[in-house]
């Protein structure tokens, strides 16, 4: 039986350089959209049952959403804009594990864990204080992970199998 992430991974594969998603001035490939799911996947912990999403209707999304079926989990959608009480409601009852969201609507997600680092913590410049994630990852993606925007050698953590993950991407400049 083909499932939503299978069809994928063979669209993928007829058409890796084709695009995948037009989104303003970005446009991402069939190829890179698969890297991106792939980079969400490797952050998610061993067993995975229910992720809730709070995120703009944009590649991140995407990207979080085939991660999750990719997983073989389920996952719960909520608007950013609903009333904090609703996510938290839709959250709880579905017994999500995490939540994947953006920096903007983190304060709605105040109930689920969020860690704050400075970024010269992270090898950045400055003080400011970035929302991160750590994740368990397999060491053969880390050195590929972390040449990507966002993700940094683990904080606190062994820096052979974690990776630190700053939520806004566009805060690290």
């Amino acid at each position: 039986m083909d499932t939503i992430y299978s069809l994928f991974q063979k669209v993928v594969k007829e058409h890796e350089n084709a695009p995948a998603i037009i989104e303003n001035d970005r446009t991402m490939t069939f190829g890179e959209l698969s890297n991106m799911v792939d980079m969400i996947t490797c952050s998610f912990p061993q067993e995975v049952h229910s992720i809730g999403i709070v995120m703009r209707h944009r590649t991140e999304m995407i990207a979080s959403i085939l991660a999750v079926l990719k997983c073989g989990g389920r996952y719960v959608p909520a608007e950013p804009d609903f009333p904090t009480g609703r996510i938290h409601d839709m959250m709880t009852e579905a017994q999500v594990d995490f939540v994947l969201t953006e920096h903007a609507f983190a304060p709605k997600l105040s109930s689920f864990p969020i860690r704050y680092v400075p970024k010269n913590k992270l090898g950045l410049q400055g003080e400011e204080m970035l929302e991160v994630v750590d994740f368990k990852c397999d060491p053969i993606l880390i050195g590929t992970l972390r040449e990507e925007p966002g993700f940094f050698p683990a904080y606190h953590m062994s820096k052979d199998s974690w990776i630190t993950v700053a939520l806004d991407v566009q805060r690290i400049r």
